[in-house]
């Protein structure tokens, strides 16, 4: 009763925090590039960024889109690698014997 078909490919973990990581950060960018841009307008950026030489308003919504999606990935790879996977704490002394159901 396994759903599985027999052409997928199993993802390694990495491979599934990468793709999380990237498709998370991507809908948030799309998001706050909504919020962006109802208060910005992408001409002024190109305008400021290529110094008058691109006009183009496609280019500010892309520059602009690509800047925050690659900070949200920056931010979305810290936040694995600074989360704590297992925790080692020293048992404290005359409770090892204790069930947590016990306490």
């Amino acid at each position: 009763m396994n759903d599985v078909p027999a052409n997928s490919v199993a993802w390694s973990r990495e491979a599934q925090k990468r793709g999380i990581v990237l498709w998370i950060s991507f809908l948030v960018t799309a998001i706050w590039s909504v919020v962006f841009f109802a208060l910005v307008d992408p001409a002024d950026i190109v305008g400021k960024l290529s110094g008058g030489l691109a006009t183009s308003r496609e280019a500010g919504y892309a520059s602009v889109f690509f800047f925050l999606w690659s900070a949200c990935i920056v931010t979305g790879w810290l936040c694995l690698r600074l989360a704590r996977r297992k925790r080692n704490w020293p048992k404290p002394v005359g409770k090892a014997d204790v069930e947590p159901n016990e306490r």
